[in-house]
């Protein structure tokens, strides 16, 4: 962003290039001289205050988003339905959202337990994928309340992710047996699953014992991840930010007639930020579409109430295990929205956004 100085110094050259350039009576050629000499002068006075302060013009707003971010400090974890009031009288950037015609139906704040154990998953993402996919399909075909019976390959990577899920006291594993050819089945522990038998079927058997460990599987600990990521980065850097996860909101019908959820939102500077995290395959139609339209919603009514040039960052956070990258890449292409894989936020906070 252009210090003020040097916005004062080109509105300084574009009034000397008029006044030397247009044929202008004399009374107004000695009035524009003597507004040049004013903005001289005080292109001066303020470059000498930039050698003490930094002249922010965001800083306005930065007490404004250190109240909303202690709000979203004190807020206990869980989910906050309704009652988002404050939120819409601190926030500079809910608030802004809801001037422009949003309405907040619940925020989810992750607990420091929740965002541990997610990152337990994260930096193991690449071998847990297969794992998680499988597990996403038990739990549509399962009965969480009684033994679910799940179908996943027999790898080194799977019976780590096994062996994971009763240690963490997620599911209780009944049984485990391999099948073998013919359709005969042996009791197998998940520390032998082996990788030369990558292409036979294990059958897994289990009980949950966690329902909200096991529920936040589903995706919701993809969520709580990056949020994580962005956020440490953010207060190692920043001093004001405002920083949101699992947003939901309804907007009407003459604005949009939308409802959806932001799973990660933030606002620091002149920086906008929305994060979408996808942890399964990628649908076009499902998926991507809707995306597009949310944060093109989300651009227009920022950019409606921002006092500065609003720089927007838009991404999607994906598997790219169960994902192409470069079909990711190619279907975003012209949404404004970046494709990141797990690994690759943090280094895309440090480059780009700070």
């Amino acid at each position: 962003m252009a210090a003020p100085s040097d916005l004062l110094s080109d509105a300084k050259k574009i009034l000397d290039e008029r006044r030397a350039k247009y044929d202008v009576t004399p009374k107004l050629r000695a009035r524009l001289q003597a507004v040049s000499d004013r903005l001289g002068a005080l292109v001066i006075a303020v470059k000498e205050i930039e050698e003490l302060i930094v002249l922010d013009p965001d800083a306005a707003n930065a007490p404004r988003i250190r109240a909303a971010r202690g709000l979203w400090m004190k807020m206990a974890a869980g989910t906050q339905p309704g009652g988002l009031e404050a939120f819409v009288r601190t926030s500079p950037l809910l608030g802004a959202l809801f001037r422009e015609g949003f309405n907040f139906t619940q925020l989810r704040k992750f607990s420091d337990a929740e965002i541990a154990f997610a990152k337990q998953v994260g930096d193991r993402y690449a071998a847990y994928s297969a794992g998680l996919r499988e597990l996403r399909r038990a739990k549509t075909a399962g009965n969480k309340n009684g033994p679910v019976r799940w179908v996943l390959k027999c790898t080194v990577d799977n019976g780590a992710w096994l062996a994971f899920l009763v240690q963490q006291n997620i599911i209780k594993l009944e049984t485990l047996v391999l099948l073998e050819p013919g359709g005969t089945q042996t009791a197998i522990r998940p520390a032998a699953m082996a990788d030369k038998d990558s292409d036979r079927d294990v059958v897994a058997t289990y009980t949950v014992n966690n329902a909200a460990r096991y529920g936040l599987l589903g995706g919701e600990w993809l969520n709580a991840y990056v949020y994580n990521i962005v956020n440490d980065h953010l207060l190692r850097n920043c001093d004001a930010f405002e920083l949101y996860t699992d947003v939901s909101y309804q907007t009407p019908s003459d604005v949009a007639r939308m409802a959806g959820e932001f799973d990660i939102v933030g606002l620091f500077g002149n920086k906008l930020l929305c994060i979408e995290c996808k942890s399964g395959n990628l649908d076009t139609r499902a998926t991507l579409r809707p995306l597009a339209e949310k944060t093109k919603l989300l651009r227009d009514a920022m950019s409606t109430v921002q006092r500065t040039a609003l720089e927007p960052h838009f991404y999607l956070v994906f598997d790219a295990v169960l994902n192409v990258e470069a079909d990711v890449a190619r279907k975003l292409k012209g949404t404004g929205i970046k494709p990141l894989r797990p690994d690759q936020v943090r280094k895309e906070v440090q480059t780009a956004l700070l």
